[in-house]
């Protein structure tokens, strides 16, 4: 009986114990919590690209790095849209219009975190732009089209995260940007069936 006992008060012992190394959040990540859960899954985006990449064909290669940059600057456009919208609204509560400075900084604190991913997003596309322009597989006028389209996505990315100039042109350039990825991603996509 005595021996039952204190195996019982031994069991909750070590129970206690292991809970202790129990962490409990109740609250958002911090900003060093979420720059690191941004790191990580930057790694693993470098990672699944590298392997996609590897894996693929050429043609496949230049359909799967088209296909990333369409489905990355059009998020980003969507965000430069939301942020749009925010500075016309808080512009309109004020009754003047907010400084661009001032955006950048709400910009730079709401996205600060993320920076780890968004430079893997662009490591993933040299990485593959320089295996591609490596292999001497496509005509110089595909592998032209493709570099446009990797430096149309650094242009829509420091445009939405660095804006210039009044929200009016803010938003004006993000209809320019728009409609250019549109152009671009169809004459990817016409120059790129000829490899199929």
């Amino acid at each position: 009986m005595r021996l039952s006992i204190f195996l019982v008060f031994v069991c909750l012992a070590i129970a206690l114990c292991s809970c202790q190394s129990i962490k409990i959040r109740t609250g958002p990540p911090t900003d060093d919590e979420a720059t690191v859960q941004s790191a990580d899954r930057g790694s693993q985006v470098r990672s699944e690209w590298a392997d996609r990449l590897r894996r693929a064909t050429l043609p496949q290669q230049a359909t799967l790095l088209k296909g990333f940059v369409d489905s990355t600057c059009a998020r980003y456009i969507r965000f430069g849209y939301q942020i749009a919208d925010t500075w016309r609204d808080e512009s309109d509560r004020r009754g003047t219009e907010i400084p661009v400075a001032d955006i950048r900084q709400m910009i730079d604190a709401s996205t600060r975190t993320d920076l780890p991913l968004f430079e893997a997003y662009e490591d993933v596309l040299e990485y593959g732009i320089d295996g591609i322009r490596e292999a001497r597989f496509f005509q110089p006028r595909t592998e032209d089209l493709l570099i446009e389209y990797r430096d149309h996505y650094l242009e829509i990315y420091s445009a939405v995260f660095y804006p210039n100039g009044s929200q009016e042109e803010f938003e004006s350039r993000l209809r320019m940007l728009r409609t250019r990825s549109e152009d671009l991603s169809l004459k990817l996509e016409e120059e790129l069936q000829r490899y199929r």
